[in-house]
């Protein structure tokens, strides 16, 4: 898990100086988005449950 951390911080530097993202909101929010990469879920994903609650309410459980 510290490994996994170190990481986080080498590219959340990378996205401060190279993307000018600097805001802690924002860099939490690019932090977020690697944890669900690395866990499979895309984007496409994310926005598609979210519209489904919008529109639906929520999805049924199992």
């Amino acid at each position: 898990m510290e490994n996994q951390q170190a990481n986080f911080d080498r590219v959340l530097q990378v996205v401060r100086n190279e993307l000018n993202i600097t805001g802690e909101k924002d860099l939490e929010d690019v932090k977020g988005y690697l944890r669900l990469k690395q866990l499979g879920v895309t984007a496409g994903t994310v926005t598609a449950v979210a519209l489904q609650k919008t529109l639906f309410g929520e999805a049924p459980t199992k």
